[in-house]
C-alpha cells in the first residue's frame, strides 16, 4: 500500500496528489514551486496534468457535469472538492485502491499546517467541481 501524502503548505493539496500518483517525494516536488502557489493561490487542473506529465503520466481534466457517482472514478482519479465552509479554500484528494487519499485530513479540526496530518477517506468531503483522469 502507498501511504499517504501529508501537505506541508497551506495550498498545497494537488501537489501533494501529484507525489502520492506518481510516487515522487513532496519535498523534492516543492523544491520546484513559487511560495506563492504553495501557500496562497494552489494548483489549476492544467498545472497538476502538467505536473503529472513530467513524471510519465498522463492525465485529462474535465468539469465534473453528470451524475455520475464519485466512487466510480477509477483509481487514479484526482478531484478537486469545491469550497464550502469546512473547506473554504476547496481541496484535492487523489483516488486509491483504499478509498481518498487526503493530504490534510485533519483539517476541519485543526487549520494550523503545522499539525497536518494525511490518511484515505471512504467518502470525499464535499461536491467534486473537476477531475483529473488517468489516459490508459
Amino acid at each position: 500500500m502507498k501511504s499517504s501524502v501529508t501537505q506541508q503548505h497551506e495550498m498545497s493539496c494537488g501537489l501533494a496528489c501529484v507525489s502520492f500518483i506518481t510516487g515522487h517525494p513532496y519535498h523534492l516536488l516543492v523544491m520546484n514551486e513559487e511560495a506563492q502557489s504553495l501557500d496562497q493561490i494552489g494548483f489549476s487542473c492544467i498545472g497538476l496534468v502538467r505536473r503529472l506529465s513530467k513524471h510519465g503520466f498522463q492525465y485529462s481534466w474535465r468539469k465534473v457535469t453528470d451524475a455520475r457517482p464519485i466512487d466510480d472514478f477509477p483509481k487514479g482519479a484526482i478531484v478537486f472538492v469545491g469550497r464550502s465552509s469546512d473547506l473554504p479554500h476547496g481541496h484535492w484528494l487523489a483516488r486509491s485502491e483504499h478509498g481518498w487519499m487526503d493530504s490534510w485530513i485533519n483539517c476541519q479540526e485543526d487549520s494550523d499546517i503545522k499539525h497536518a496530518q494525511s490518511g484515505f477517506r471512504v467518502h470525499v468531503p464535499g461536491k467534486p467541481e473537476f477531475v483529473l483522469l488517468p489516459i490508459s
